[in-house]
C-alpha cells in the first residue's frame, strides 16, 4: 500500500486523491475554513492600530474620540464647581458669625444688666474692680463681633456702651479710693442713656 505524502491540515489524517487537497472530510474542511475567517478577524490592519475587521474592532467616529480638555472648558468646569462649595463655605461662615454674635451679645448682656442694677448704690472699692475687669473683659472680647464693620450697627452701638460703662466705672473707683473712710462711691446715670440701655438689653 502506497503511503500518502499529505496529510490533513486540521487533524493530521493521511489524504488521498487529489494533490491539491488539505483535509480529510467536510468536517476538517468546515473547520479550517471558520480558522481562516478568524485568522482574517485578527489580521491587524496596515497601520497596525488595532482590528481591521469584526465586531471586537474599536469604533473609530471623531464625537468617540477623547479629545484633550482645552483651556476654556477646564476654567467652565471650575467655575461650575466653585457655586457649590462656595454656598457651603459662605453658609458656614454665616453659621460661625451667628454664633460668635450671639456669644458677644451676653457678654454685653450681664455686663449692662450689672451696671443698670447697681446704679444709685454705694459700692465697694472691691465691687467696682470686678465690675471693671467683667467690664473690660467684654469689651476686648467685643473686637470680634462680625458687625462691627457695618456703619451705624447695632454691635457698634453696644461696643461704645462697654467703653462708656468701662470710663465710668474707672472714675466711680478712682472716687472708692479716694474717700477718707468708707471707701465707697456711687454713679447715676442720665435718663437718656439708662432708656438707651435698657431698649438694646431688649433688642
Amino acid at each position: 500500500m502506497k503511503t500518502p505524502a499529505k496529510t490533513c491540515v486540521i487533524c493530521d489524517s493521511p489524504l488521498y486523491g487529489r494533490a491539491d487537497k488539505t483535509t480529510c472530510s467536510d468536517a476538517c474542511r468546515v473547520r479550517l475554513h471558520r480558522q481562516r475567517q478568524n485568522e482574517d478577524i485578527q489580521e491587524p490592519n496596515e497601520e497596525g492600530n488595532g482590528l481591521s475587521t469584526g465586531h471586537d474592532a474599536p469604533l473609530d467616529l471623531p464625537w468617540l474620540r477623547k479629545q484633550p480638555i482645552t483651556s476654556t472648558e477646564r476654567d467652565y468646569l471650575n467655575r461650575r464647581d466653585e457655586p457649590e462649595d462656595y454656598e457651603d463655605a459662605a453658609e458656614q461662615k454665616r453659621s460661625n458669625e451667628a454664633a460668635l454674635a450671639k456669644q458677644l451679645q451676653g457678654y454685653y448682656v450681664k455686663v449692662v444688666e450689672s451696671f443698670l442694677q447697681k446704679e444709685q448704690q454705694r459700692l465697694q472699692s472691691r465691687q467696682l474692680r470686678q465690675m471693671l475687669r467683667t467690664s473690660m473683659d467684654a469689651y476686648e472680647s467685643y473686637k470680634l463681633h462680625p458687625q462691627l464693620t457695618q456703619a451705624g450697627s447695632i454691635a457698634q452701638k453696644c461696643q461704645k456702651d462697654l467703653r462708656e460703662i468701662i470710663i465710668i466705672i474707672q472714675e466711680t473707683h478712682q472716687d472708692a479710693q479716694d474717700g477718707w473712710l468708707s471707701h465707697t462711691s456711687q454713679y447715676e446715670l442720665t435718663k437718656k442713656w439708662r432708656r438707651q440701655l435698657q431698649e438694646r438689653l431688649l433688642g
